[in-house]
C-alpha cells in the first residue's frame, strides 16, 4: 500500500455527536491523499455505528476494552499510513485551510518534526498549544489546576520554535513517531504530548506551533 501524505487519527470514548462534526470538518478541508482514522475508545453510545452510517470513507478501529487516550491513540498511529500523521482531539473542529497548512509546513522544512496547531475554544479565547521546556513548578501548577486562571500562550514569540505542542492537535512525521514514540501510556493525564516532544527534540527535531 502506497502511503498516504496525510492520517488523521482521532481518539474518541462517548462523544459520538462531537466526533461526527469533527470528522465531516476534517473532511471537507482535507488535502489530496489523506486517510482519516477514528479509535473508537470502547465506546457505549453508538460512535462506531454512527460514523460508518453518515461517514464511510472514514476508517473507523474499535477497540474492544477502554485503553485510555494514550492506548487509543497509538493504536490509530499504529494503523496509520501517512507520512504525517496529526493526532486531533475527537472535540476540535479544523478551520479551512489548517491542513493543508500544516503539510506546507512540514514540506518548507526538513528539520520540522512536530507541529502543533493554535487552539481556540468555541468563543474564540486561546488555548494552550505550545511553549517552552517546563520546569517543576510550572507542571505542579498545570496538574494542580491553576492553569485555566492563568493567559494562555497560543505560540511562540515571533513564531519561533517551542519545546513542546498540545496533543489536542499534534501532527509529527513517521520517521519521528518511530524513534521517539508511542505515546507513554503510563501517564494518566497530561503529561504524554510533552514527553514525545521532548523525546522529539531530543532527537534533533524542531518542534512548533503553526498559524
Amino acid at each position: 500500500m502506497s502511503a498516504a501524505a496525510l492520517s488523521v487519527v482521532i481518539p474518541t470514548f462517548n462523544t459520538a455527536d462531537m466526533t461526527l462534526a469533527c470528522c465531516r470538518a476534517v473532511l471537507a478541508s482535507a488535502p489530496a491523499e489523506t486517510e482519516v482514522l477514528v479509535v473508537d475508545d470502547a465506546s457505549t453510545d453508538g460512535t462506531a455505528a454512527l460514523l460508518q452510517a453518515q461517514v464511510p470513507e472514514v476508517r473507523v478501529i474499535r477497540l474492544e476494552t477502554n485503553q485510555r487516550f494514550a492506548g487509543a491513540a497509538n493504536a490509530g498511529v499504529r494503523a496509520a499510513n501517512g507520512r504525517i500523521v496529526l493526532l486531533l482531539n475527537s472535540d476540535a473542529l479544523v478551520e479551512p485551510g489548517a491542513l493543508a497548512a500544516l503539510l506546507a509546513a512540514f514540506d518548507a522544512d526538513a528539520t520540522l518534526g512536530v507541529a502543533g496547531a493554535r487552539l481556540l475554544n468555541a468563543d474564540g479565547t486561546p488555548q494552550w498549544s505550545g511553549g517552552p521546556e517546563p520546569t517543576l513548578p510550572w507542571l505542579v501548577v498545570l496538574t494542580g489546576g491553576v492553569a485555566a486562571l492563568l493567559p494562555r500562550r497560543t505560540r511562540a514569540s515571533g513564531g519561533a520554535e517551542v519545546a513542546w505542542v498540545s496533543g489536542a492537535a499534534m501532527a509529527f512525521r513517521a520517521e519521528v513517531w518511530n524513534a521517539a514514540g508511542p505515546l507513554d501510556e503510563g501517564y494518566r493525564f497530561y503529561a504524554q504530548d510533552l514527553a514525545f516532544c521532548l523525546a522529539a527534540r531530543a532527537q534533533g527535531w524542531d518542534v512548533r506551533v503553526i498559524e
